[in-house]
């Protein structure tokens, strides 16, 4: 039964290195300014966005990837694929052309 004390405590210690547990780091880069943000990957995409566009003092952006997808705001954090240390970019929307 030691061990597995053992075992759960260094699981605590692993998580409070990360920060606070249960919270991954997303950074997100505007105008190439990059600033870092706690989130709980179980939160919505939209909120993330909402801290984003708030503490870069801007508005009508969306998050993208860097390969320039837009990272879907419905949805969860985690169900999105954003995990710790993944870095993501605030610009304006791109349109992308039809077919006509």
């Amino acid at each position: 039964m030691e061990s597995t004390q053992g075992s759960q405590d260094a699981n605590t210690g692993d998580a409070r290195k990360s920060g606070q547990e249960g919270k991954i780091t997303v950074k997100v880069i505007y105008n190439g300014v990059p600033k870092e943000f706690e989130v709980q990957p179980q939160s919505d995409v939209q909120s993330l966005l909402a801290r984003a566009i708030a503490e870069f003092k801007t508005h009508q952006l969306v998050l993208g990837w860097p390969n320039g997808d837009d990272v879907p705001t419905s949805g969860s954090i985690a169900a999105a694929g954003i995990v710790d240390d993944t870095t993501l970019l605030l610009r304006p929307h791109t349109v992308r052309g039809g077919r006509s």
